[in-house]
């Protein structure tokens, strides 16, 4: 995998922390908004996927 995907991992990883930020403090509106906002880090991780996959098939192509 190359760099569009590690692009993915560290908005990911980003995520992560802010989201480990929120969770600190173990309130519940911190934790439920975590939750909530949680789809987004595997989005990340799947367009990182999705953009490797798509660039390499362009340049396979071209």
């Amino acid at each position: 995998m190359g760099r569009p995907f590690l692009l993915g991992i560290a908005a990911a990883l980003a995520q992560a922390l802010w989201h480990y930020e929120l969770i600190r403090r173990r309130s519940r509106d911190g934790c439920f908004r975590a939750f909530r906002a949680n789809h987004w880090l595997g989005f990340a991780v799947f367009a990182g996927i999705v953009l490797d996959f798509s660039l390499r098939r362009v340049a396979a192509q071209g």
